[in-house]
C-alpha cells in the first residue's frame, strides 16, 4: 500500500509539473519594430529581401518572440510609379481606391512567427533554430545588434514537393511551341471574327513563340519553392516568385510585387511614352483584382516529364484577366495609343499583321461573350534550345 501510495504521489507531481510547463505564457511586449529604413537585414536562401517588417517581442526573462510580416504594397501607387510618376486626373475616370496587399515571404505566407526562443547577452543576442509554416519548414538565424537586427531564413522544404529529381530543375523555352492558347466557344456561338482560330491556325502563335523565347530562355524551378527565369541578359533572383503545390496537377504561384517592381525600375529599357498613358488608364482596372491575385496566389495547371515541363494558366484566371481588359479596351481613346504604341514597338516582321492585330483587339469583347474555355500554356524542355 505504501508503495501504491508513493507512486500515486510521484505520478500526481509530475503530472502537475507537466501542467505548469504547458499552462506557462509568456507576458511578451513589443520592443522594436524594424524595417529597410530602421536596421532590419533579411536574406532569404541569401537573396536580400526588401520592404519587410519584423517586430522583436521580450518578457523580463530570456525568452522571446518575433513576427516578420511580407511588405505592404500600394498596388496603385507602384502600378503608376511603373508609369512615370503619374497621377491620376478626376473628372471622368473616378480615382482608383488603395489596395494594400502582404506579399509572401515563404511561399503562401505573408507572415510567420518564430515564438519562444532564448536571447542571451552572453550569446552576443544571437539565435538560430528550425521552425514550420502552413506549407514548409525552414531553418532560421541572426541576432540582435544595438541599431539593428539580422535575420536569414534558408533550408526552406515544402511539406508537398514537385517530384523533381534533384534540388532544382532546369528547363528551358521549347522552341517552335512555347506558348500555346486552347480557345473554346459555346456550341453554336462563334463569333464572326474568331481569335482562338486566329491564334491557332495562322502564323501568330509561332511567331509569338519565337520572340517569347528570345525573351524568355529559360527557367529554374527549386524545390524549396523558389522560381527564377532565365531572360535574354539576365538572371532573376530568387525571391520574385514562389509556388505551393496544390496536388499532382495544380499549383499556386506567388508573386512578389515589390521587388518585381524594383527590378522593372532598374531596367535600362524601363517604359515611358505612350505606354505611360495605358497604363494610367488600365489601373482603375486592374489594381483591385491583382490585389487579390497577390494574396491568393496564381493558380496554374502543371505536368513534369521526362522531357520537359509544362504550365497553363487557370482558364477562369485567364478569362477573368481578359474581360479587366477588354472593359480598357472599350475605351476608343486607349485603343489609338495602343495602336501608337504597337506602330513603334513592334519588331519589322511583324509590322504587315498590325492589320489583323488591331482587329484582334477590337473583336476581344465580342469572344470573350461566348468563350467557354480560354487555355494559356508555356511549354519547356529538357534541352537547351540550338544556338543559331
Amino acid at each position: 500500500m505504501k508503495r501504491l501510495f508513493s507512486s500515486c504521489w510521484g505520478f500526481i507531481l509530475v503530472l502537475g509539473m507537466v501542467l505548469s510547463s504547458c499552462g506557462r505564457e509568456h507576458d511578451f511586449e513589443l520592443k522594436d519594430t524594424y524595417d529597410d529604413y530602421t536596421g532590419l537585414s533579411f536574406t532569404l536562401n541569401d537573396s536580400v529581401m526588401h520592404g519587410c517588417t519584423l517586430k522583436l517581442y521580450t518578457d523580463n526573462t530570456e525568452y522571446a518572440r518575433i513576427e516578420v510580416e511580407g511588405a505592404k504594397v500600394d498596388l496603385n501607387g507602384l502600378l503608376s510609379i511603373l508609369a512615370g510618376k503619374i497621377s491620376i486626373p478626376g473628372g471622368t475616370k473616378a480615382a482608383p481606391k488603395t489596395s494594400v496587399v502582404s506579399t509572401c515571404i515563404l511561399p503562401g505566407s505573408p507572415m510567420i512567427v518564430i515564438d519562444e526562443f532564448i536571447l542571451k547577452s552572453s550569446n552576443g543576442y544571437r539565435f538560430s533554430g528550425n521552425g514550420k509554416s502552413d506549407n514548409c519548414t525552414f531553418y532560421y538565424s541572426g541576432r540582435v545588434l544595438e541599431n539593428g537586427i539580422e535575420f536569414r531564413l534558408s533550408d526552406v522544404k515544402m511539406k508537398n514537393e514537385l517530384p523533381l529529381p534533384g534540388n532544382n530543375l532546369k528547363v528551358y523555352s521549347a522552341q517552335g511551341n512555347f506558348i500555346n492558347v486552347n480557345w473554346q466557344y459555346m456550341e453554336g456561338k462563334k463569333p464572326e471574327t474568331a481569335i482562338g482560330d486566329l491564334l491557332n491556325d495562322g502564323i501568330v502563335l509561332p511567331m509569338l513563340s519565337q520572340l517569347l523565347v528570345q525573351k524568355i530562355q529559360g527557367m529554374m524551378v527549386y524545390k524549396g519553392g523558389d522560381v527564377t527565369l532565365a531572360l535574354a541578359d539576365h538572371e532573376t533572383k530568387r525571391g520574385l516568385a514562389q509556388y505551393v503545390v496544390c496536388n499532382g496537377s495544380d499549383m499556386r504561384i506567388y508573386l512578389n510585387v515589390p521587388e518585381i517592381v524594383v527590378m522593372l525600375m532598374t531596367r535600362a529599357d524601363a517604359g515611358g511614352g505612350d505606354i505611360d498613358k495605358i497604363i494610367k488608364d488600365l489601373i482603375p482596372i486592374l489594381s483591385q483584382y491583382l490585389a487579390k491575385m497577390v494574396n491568393e496566389g496564381i493558380l496554374v495547371h502543371y505536368s513534369l516529364s521526362t522531357t520537359g515541363m509544362s504550365v497553363t494558366l487557370d482558364s477562369a484566371t485567364v478569362i477573368r484577366i481578359m474581360n479587366l481588359l477588354s472593359l480598357a479596351l472599350s475605351d476608343e481613346v486607349v485603343i489609338n495609343m495602343l495602336q501608337g504604341l504597337l506602330e513603334e514597338k513592334l519588331p519589322q516582321e511583324m509590322r504587315p499583321l498590325l492589320p489583323m492585330i488591331m482587329g484582334v483587339i477590337k473583336a476581344l469583347p465580342a469572344n470573350l461573350e461566348v468563350t467557354e474555355k480560354l487555355d494559356v500554356s508555356f511549354n519547356f524542355s529538357l534541352t537547351p534550345v540550338p544556338v543559331s
